[in-house]
């Protein structure tokens, strides 16, 4: 009787943390240590200008919201899939235009990415930006994904571009998504009971300001770190001795002690 009890505290404990460290949806965290750098062209009168910095950082900023993944195991995932993401920019500092007059631009104010074309003597920016993130199911090895089936879909974002010998500037919606084209590996680990979600990302996505004869291309390249809590290995054991010693006691006349 003692030995089979034995095995069903042993299948019991097995079967409990293999099932507690599975999860269908979890919801990670976007750290501020997550940040994306803008680079990027514009098309004006069938020349293409590079973007150059408005000033310091003004072509990087840090992403905060949150990444939600479906992932078959917690503690040892196989396979990952990425279901949706809030990613909203934070503002960077203040850059212009804000003024699309022919006077303008303006002072400068806040917004997210600020970028110069010195050659035609036009400025820009980015405001309001977020993306989503989707992607289907992908193999885990080791902790390691591929992130070539993700796709980057603005949710939100506008463009404001100037330019004096232009006569003066507008502003575009951005739309559109772009395919996740980083060379390098995802990664997924594990250490207590925090699991990271590291995504390293560089899409672009084309824009056009209709009213100004502008058309470009934004390319955003970074990495997006996330946090989630998951139940330790020592809690699940815990938690299925206790579940074993319940089991135990139906099937015994013996009174087990009590640590639950």
């Amino acid at each position: 009787m003692t030995h089979k009890l034995l095995g069903l505290v042993a299948v019991f404990i097995s079967s409990m943390v293999a099932g507690s460290a599975r999860a269908e949806l979890v919801t990670f965290n976007l750290q501020n240590t997550s940040a994306l750098t803008l680079s990027g062209s514009a098309t004006v009168g069938g020349n293409t200008y590079l973007y150059t910095a408005q000033g310091a950082n003004s072509l990087l900023t840090s992403y905060l919201g949150s990444v939600t993944a479906d992932i078959d195991n917690l503690l040892n995932p196989t396979s990952i899939a990425f279901q949706s993401a809030i990613m909203d920019a934070s503002i960077s500092g203040q850059w212009t235009p804000s003024d699309l007059s022919p006077a303008g631009p303006g002072a400068p104010s806040d917004a997210n990415y600020g970028m110069s074309v010195n050659a035609i003597v036009a400025v820009a920016r980015l405001r309001n930006v977020g993306f989503n993130l989707a992607a289907v199911s992908t193999t885990v090895n080791a902790g390691s994904f591929a992130v070539s089936g993700q796709n980057l879909t603005y949710t939100t974002g506008d463009i404001d571009v100037h330019s004096v010998p232009f006569g003066g500037g507008a502003t575009a919606a951005l739309t559109g998504s772009g395919a996740n084209s980083s060379a390098n590996m995802g990664n997924y680990s594990v250490a207590g009971n925090i699991a990271t979600l590291t995504i390293p990302v560089t899409f672009s996505v084309d824009y056009e300001i209709a009213d100004a004869g502008v058309t470009g291309t934004n390319t955003f390249t970074g990495n997006l770190i996330a946090v989630a809590t998951v139940p330790e290995p020592s809690s699940m054991t815990l938690l299925a001795l206790c579940g074993a010693v319940l089991i135990t006691r139906r099937r015994s006349s013996r009174k087990f002690p009590s640590a639950c």
